[in-house]
């Protein structure tokens, strides 16, 4: 996991192709403003990105998700959310649909990230995310998901 503010991104930078490209897009050609709900393909399955909007909701009421096959740049263009954060090791395994590579978990925060635009979080697939969570009241979040295939 990763997280800091949007203008320290290429920090991130490394080894991985796919991360590389998905950086550099959301550098230098991403206008979040721009992107309609649904997805963007950017390098066929190995970089895209999910636009959508939510009302954030308790996290007591949430789920962790993971994916084995994605990493994940959460980037917020409104609103506020918290993402808790944890090992998959730590937790519980509730759900698994590996069409979707999505695998969900229970259990206890080891981090908690406060996103609001001009901030990202980074998640690879060890890190299981619990999205969609209030900070301190409910929230309309219009968000975008950068999916990097690891």
């Amino acid at each position: 996991m990763i997280y800091g503010k949007l203008c320290y991104l290429s920090r991130c930078k490394g080894p991985h192709n796919n991360l590389n490209a998905a950086i550099d897009w959301i550098e230098n050609r991403m206008k979040l403003d721009d992107l309609s709900i649904g997805t963007t393909v950017i390098d066929g399955d190995n970089v895209y990105v999910n636009r959508f909007d939510y009302v954030t909701e308790p996290a007591d009421k949430l789920l962790f998700e993971a994916h084995e096959r994605y990493a994940d740049i959460h980037l917020l263009l409104s609103g506020e959310e918290a993402i808790h954060v944890s090992n998959i090791q730590d937790l519980t395994e509730e759900k698994r649909e590996p069409e979707d590579d999505y695998i969900g978990y229970s259990g206890e925060s080891q981090a908690i990230c406060v996103m609001r635009p001009g901030t990202f979080l980074l998640v690879f697939p060890e890190d299981a995310h619990k999205v969609k969570a209030s900070y301190l009241t409910e929230s309309t979040v219009q968000k975008a998901v950068v999916k990097i295939k690891m």
